[in-house]
């Protein structure tokens, strides 16, 4: 293969995000939908609740996997604020957001949430190339910005402050109804999740 073939190879393949269906799974929070994206080598995982597309406002938790913990473990900070926004969803539909650099991680979170796969369809992987306004922006934007695409959101319930986030979903024309900057909780017995 010539030089100029493996520089359009790369730039093709830069500019492509790989995507999977969405397949019913079962958490120990209950039944949810999900899919996968992979940009640039940064997987995104996305759990759904089950009537995620028929809630008028569905909540949007993003998660990272910038955290200072070495696994994601009972004890992990980080964790808890995940299981939180996987109730919410699950009681008041929406998604929950997770992106990572390291697949050791989204494996460990599917772990600890105990994820069982229920349907065997939509298995199959496509690539779409990723096309986006937002000039200037790092690849896990412009991801998230094809994500919501993707997902055809129009409303939310936003849990983040991020400016970035905002400002794509400002490009994009989605309605923000209420915004939070993080996961809050009602401390008492229940420790019931709040937006």
């Amino acid at each position: 293969m010539g030089l100029i073939s493996k520089l359009v190879s790369l730039v093709n393949e830069k500019s492509q995000i790989k995507h999977t269906g969405i397949s019913e799974v079962f958490t120990k929070h209950g039944m949810f939908q999900a899919k996968m994206y992979n940009h640039n080598n940064q997987e995104y995982l996305i759990i759904m609740s089950q009537n995620f597309f028929e809630t008028k406002a569905p909540i949007f938790y993003i998660h990272t996997d910038e955290h200072a913990c070495d696994s994601l473990e009972e004890f992990c900070g980080c964790a808890y604020p995940i299981s939180v926004a996987l109730k919410m969803i699950h009681k008041d539909g929406g998604l929950v957001l997770y992106s990572s650099r390291d697949h050791e991680e989204i494996d460990a979170l599917l772990a600890k949430i105990h994820v069982k796969k229920l349907s065997a369809d939509n298995k199959i992987t496509t690539s779409t190339n990723l096309k986006s306004a937002l000039k200037g922006y790092r690849g896990e934007y412009l991801t998230i910005d094809f994500i919501l695409k993707d997902l055809k959101i129009s409303n939310v319930q936003l849990v983040s402050d991020n400016p970035n986030i905002l400002f794509i979903m400002q490009q994009q024309k989605i309605h923000i109804l209420k915004q939070v900057p993080s996961i809050s909780f009602e401390y008492g017995e229940t420790k019931n999740p709040t937006l």
